[in-house]
């Protein structure tokens, strides 16, 4: 079976198309602040203005008074993501990064130098965490394997564990 064959894209091409992607082209029309930050990927947030300066350059009809209010209705977070640096995400894109970006904030010791953290990322992991054996435990036949207790004793177990600022 013959390999497909796709063009090949010259520098300018490649570049053109990340500037697309990122909505540093054109400004975008339509876009709300949560839906360009899960297009994008997060934006750096390390100063205040950072994240609406950021949305500024890239929506046409960017209002900061829809990103505070994303900010104060939790659907977007302001965390420590990337490079262990702060970034505004949407609140889905979080939990879905979290429990991959733990162990390496774990093995770096940025929980234990006090890194910014949104107010309850421990209970998103936890929740994250505790979803996730969850649904492996609905796999199994956990009324067969284990009594109701000591599944509600594991599963309190690793919260304490995630909750725990040293735990490894």
């Amino acid at each position: 079976m013959a390999r497909p064959s796709y063009p090949t894209l010259s520098s300018r091409a490649l570049n053109r198309a990340t500037l697309a992607r990122q909505l540093l082209l054109e400004r975008a029309s339509g876009l709300d602040p949560v839906s360009a930050l899960e297009q994008i990927g997060g934006v750096q947030a390390q100063e205040p203005a950072s994240p609406f300066l950021a949305l500024w350059t890239r929506l046409a009809d960017f209002d900061p008074r829809t990103l505070r209010a994303a900010f104060e209705r939790r659907e977007v977070v302001k965390a420590t993501l990337m490079r262990i640096t702060l970034h505004a995400v949407s609140a889905t894109d979080y939990r879905a990064l979290l429990p991959a970006l733990l162990p390496m904030f774990r093995a770096s010791g940025a929980f234990r130098r006090g890194t910014p953290r949104p107010e309850g990322v421990a209970e998103l992991a936890a929740d994250e965490r505790l979803r996730h054996a969850l649904g492996h435990a609905a796999q199994l036949d956990v009324h067969a394997r284990f009594s109701a207790t000591s599944v509600v004793e594991r599963v309190e177990q690793v919260y304490r564990q995630l909750l725990a600022p040293d735990a490894a």
